[in-house]
C-alpha cells in the first residue's frame, strides 16, 4: 500500500559544512564515545560545541 505524504510544506535543511582535521584524543575518551555506537564523531562535536557556547556567554556580574 503506497504512503500518501504531503511534501508541500517540506523545508530543505542543509547541514553546516564540516572541516576534516586530525586530532589526538586520549584512548579512553575515544572509547567512551565509540561505546555509545554510531555517530560518535557527531556526539564529540556536540560536546565541543556546548563547551564553546558556554565559554562564549557573557560573564555574569555579581
Amino acid at each position: 500500500m503506497p504512503i500518501d505524504i504531503d511534501w508541500s510544506d517540506a523545508v530543505l535543511v542543509v547541514p553546516p559544512r564540516k572541516k576534516a582535521i586530525s586530532i589526538r584524543v586520549d584512548e579512553d575518551v575515544l572509547d567512551f564515545f565509540k561505546r555509545e555506537g554510531e555517530g560518535y564523531q557527531r556526539r564529540m562535536n556536540a560536546v565541543l560545541r556546548s563547551y564553546m557556547q558556554q565559554k562564549s556567554k557573557p560573564k555574569k556580574r555579581a
